[in-house]
């Protein structure tokens, strides 16, 4: 099997998701509210972000209502958010290292436009995707099956020379399931050794 194309998600794949790094200079109710549930009480709220059903504004008010908090810090907590999602390094030197090898590379990823937005103007590796689908655009998230097929069809891919990589097991089964070979990414080290087995022997992985 010949891979010429690679999706990547980008949250705990690309880029590190680590709220909990925030947390102690948020707003103590915000604080709270996040430990007690571990954010269960805000998934509807991200899902309809993600999907593109609330812009940032809308976004801030509901964090405001649900935490509540003053909407000025809300806004504050969104902020600080962002700024916990920090470059997987290693991964980036990977997407730079397979760029020059000519690979097709794709992001993937349920994502609200202003974290979007915000990602794409903070980290360079961007420039090297091929082709990006983010939820918000596409008005469904994974592991919805259009929204892989969305991917596909925008770049004619062909299943069967394509890898996808995702933090979460249901968003794997979904590609799967399309005859995508996935990678549960969880420990860098482990990834790539399983990917070091589907491409070709002289591609030199980054130290």
């Amino acid at each position: 099997m010949k891979i010429n194309n690679i999706i990547f998600d980008l949250g705990n794949v690309m880029v590190k998701w680590s709220p909990e790094s925030v947390l102690p200079i948020l707003d103590k109710k915000f604080e709270r509210i996040f430990l007690d549930s571990d954010f269960t009480l805000f998934e509807d709220v991200w899902e309809q972000s993600d999907k593109g059903d609330l812009n940032e504004l809308q976004l801030i008010e509901k964090i405001s209502t649900l935490a509540g908090i003053s909407l000025d810090k809300a806004e504050h907590a969104l902020k600080m958010l962002k700024q916990s999602l920090i470059l997987n390094k290693p991964m980036s030197d990977l997407l730079a290292s397979l760029h020059e090898s000519g690979y097709n590379l794709f992001c993937l990823s349920n994502i609200s436009k202003s974290f979007g937005d915000y990602l794409i103007d903070r980290y360079e590796f961007f420039n090297y995707f091929t082709g990006i689908v983010f939820s918000y655009e596409e008005k469904c998230i994974k592991p919805d099956l259009q929204i892989y097929n969305n991917l596909i069809s925008k770049f004619s891919l062909s299943t069967e020379n394509t890898i996808f990589i995702d933090d979460k097991l249901e968003n794997i089964k979904s590609a799967q399931s399309l005859g995508i070979k996935s990678f549960h990414y969880r420990d860098h080290t482990v990834f790539l050794n399983e990917l070091s087995n589907i491409l070709p022997s002289d591609f030199i992985m980054p130290e």
